[in-house]
């Protein structure tokens, strides 16, 4: 039997799932999770960004791998990846598809779904809607001009309350003072800027800009959550953002300067201290680094 290859995405955004509908084929009518074949060459993650982009007019961040479909159809094996995904740009326009929705938890088998997809319900109930310790209704999104002061005072807030434990006090007043609303917008414009936000508004946000002289090196800046929604996974879906970014998928190295507070949350994310230093620099900064592409593969010929 002939096996075929696809991936999908499980898009979220606060307490709703997105689901389509197939406008053709054996299968007409029933729901899906979009997405599409894995083209050669492709890793799962860019398919399944070329097919939302494709099929919706929409780019996405891909998150966690969610499970592995194994599902017998009567003419072929289907082998599904299904990712976790959320919306960074777009509106999810529908240009193959027949119809969709959002779903809720308690909507879920609303929908006649297609038997692979059909499977993972019950995982999705699980993994996806709020779980303890998550962020509930949480989405990140491209940073908008009018997002600028909420932007400053949630920095002002994570510096007075979290960066102080590490800081003293008149460094601290230096760097409140600094991230105005205008030095926000400053930074946004040489950087593609992220905010994660919730019902009650802006909770974290974080960016990602070329090196300078270094085309082939990028830098996460500006990397703050709230801090009454900090140990909530809200920091690491800004980072996995971040690395999708297309900045970061053109950089042989990802590089960040991270504040004492925030050092051990980069080290569990993968991140090393750049050149194997540990000294903290004379900016009270940790300089890190990531390689997307592995250093002893670096400048081999294909």
């Amino acid at each position: 039997m002939k096996t075929i290859h696809v991936v999908a995405a499980v898009i979220a955004d606060r307490d709703r799932i997105f689901a389509t509908q197939r406008g053709y084929g054996d299968w007409k009518d029933y729901w899906e999770f979009p997405g599409g074949k894995i083209e050669a060459g492709e890793t799962p993650e860019e398919a399944l960004r070329r097919e939302i982009l494709e099929e919706l007019d929409t780019e996405i961040a891909v998150g966690e791998k969610l499970t592995v479909v194994e599902y017998d159809y009567p003419e072929f094996h289907l082998s599904m990846e299904c990712y976790l995904a959320h919306v960074t740009e777009g509106s999810l326009v529908l240009k193959e598809h027949e119809a969709a929705r959002w779903l809720e938890k308690n909507e879920l088998e609303s929908v006649p779904w297609l038997p692979a997809d059909l499977t993972i319900l019950d995982l999705i109930r699980q993994r996806v809607f709020a779980a303890p310790g998550t962020e509930p209704f949480m989405k990140i999104r491209r940073f908008k001009e009018t997002d600028a002061e909420a932007v400053s005072d949630m920095i002002r807030k994570t510096l007075q309350v979290s960066n102080s434990r590490d800081y003293p006090a008149e460094e601290i007043a230096e760097l409140v003072k600094r991230e105005s609303p205008e030095y926000v917008r400053e930074r946004a414009s040489r950087t593609h800027f992220y905010v994660a936000e919730n019902e009650e508004g802006i909770i974290g946000c974080g960016s990602i800009g070329s090196c300078a002289d270094k085309p082939e090196e990028s830098g996460l800046f500006t990397i703050f959550v709230h801090p009454e929604h900090q140990g909530k996974g809200i920091g690491r879906a800004i980072v996995e953002t971040l690395e999708q970014d297309e900045f970061a998928l053109r950089s042989k190295k990802i590089e960040i300067a991270a504040s004492i507070t925030g050092l051990p949350f980069y080290l569990r994310l993968g991140y090393a201290f750049k050149n194997g230093i540990r000294e903290i620099g004379e900016d009270h900064l940790y300089r890190l680094e990531r390689f997307r592409i592995p250093e002893e593969q670096q400048g081999r010929p294909e």
